[in-house]
């Protein structure tokens, strides 16, 4: 059975919003829980993307991802996943299949585009599309 990513609709609805409005890329984390094969969003935590104002790339400000696991551990979540936008469909880029290798999170796309999304996870090599889960 496939894992699933259930995110609130208003932070999904907020995602888009920023997505479409940015000539960037945005980036951040979710945050929340893992139970079984669910990953639970509770929230989101922004980064600024200190990829030389990008608008196809990211890369996170190393003071925001430090900041995201404190302020994660203060609420009693854990990170969870990572989001960014593409120009394009939300599919996982080159760069994006190396590093979730690195972070085997769950890692949510959203076109910059048209605000469609798509949710991801490496496994053992492989990367599985998590089935989105809107509540």
């Amino acid at each position: 059975m496939g894992g699933k990513l259930e995110v609130n609709h208003k932070l999904v609805e907020e995602l888009v919003r920023e997505a479409l409005a940015s000539r960037d890329e945005i980036c951040g984390f979710l945050l929340g829980r893992m139970e079984g094969g669910c990953f639970r969003v509770c929230e989101l935590y922004k980064a600024r993307n200190v990829s030389l104002a990008s608008a196809t790339s990211f890369e996170m400000d190393p003071g925001d991802v430090y900041e995201a696991h404190a302020y994660a551990e203060k609420r009693g979540l854990d990170v969870i996943g990572i989001y960014h936008s593409h120009p394009s469909s939300p599919s996982p880029s080159t760069t994006d299949l190396k590093c979730m290798e690195r972070w085997p999170v769950a890692w949510l796309i959203i076109s910059s585009i048209d605000g469609s999304m798509a949710a991801y996870i490496a496994k053992r090599g492989f990367v599985e599309e998590l089935k989105l889960q809107l509540a």
